[in-house]
C-alpha cells in the first residue's frame, strides 16, 4: 500500500509536455518581453531524468551583458525564473515542489551566467 502511495505522489510530481509548452509560451509573451527587454527568447525542457526539475534557458538580444554587469543592466535571471515563472505554476497545474534551473546566453550563444 505504502509503495503505490509513493508511487502516486512520484507520478503527480511529473510535468507534462503541454505544461512545459504552456510556460514556455508564457515565457516568451511579451508579459515578460516588457520587464525584460534584453531576452530574445527562452527554452523551457523537463528533465526527465530527475522527475522535479525544469530547465530554463534565457538567450539576450543584447551583446552588451555580461557575467560582471548583468544585475546592473536590470537582467536578474533568479527572479524571472524564481518569481515570474514560479508564479505562473498553479494557473497550468504544475507543481510548487518543482525546482528551476538557469543559464543565459549571449547573442552568440556563449554563457553569460
Amino acid at each position: 500500500m505504502i509503495s503505490k502511495i509513493v508511487w502516486c505522489i512520484y507520478w503527480s510530481m511529473e510535468v507534462k509536455p503541454f505544461q512545459i509548452s504552456a510556460l514556455e509560451r508564457y515565457a516568451n509573451s511579451d508579459v515578460i518581453k516588457k520587464i525584460y527587454p534584453m531576452v530574445d527568447h527562452i527554452d523551457i525542457k523537463f528533465n526527465v531524468g530527475a522527475k522535479n526539475f525544469i530547465y530554463v534557458k534565457i538567450f539576450l538580444n543584447d551583446p552588451t551583458i555580461h557575467s560582471g554587469n548583468i544585475y546592473t543592466k536590470g537582467m536578474d535571471h533568479h527572479y524571472l525564473t524564481d518569481h515570474h515563472l514560479k508564479n505562473f505554476f498553479p494557473y497550468i497545474g504544475i507543481p510548487h515542489t518543482i525546482r528551476i534551473a538557469s543559464n543565459v546566453f549571449g547573442p552568440d550563444r556563449r554563457l553569460v551566467a
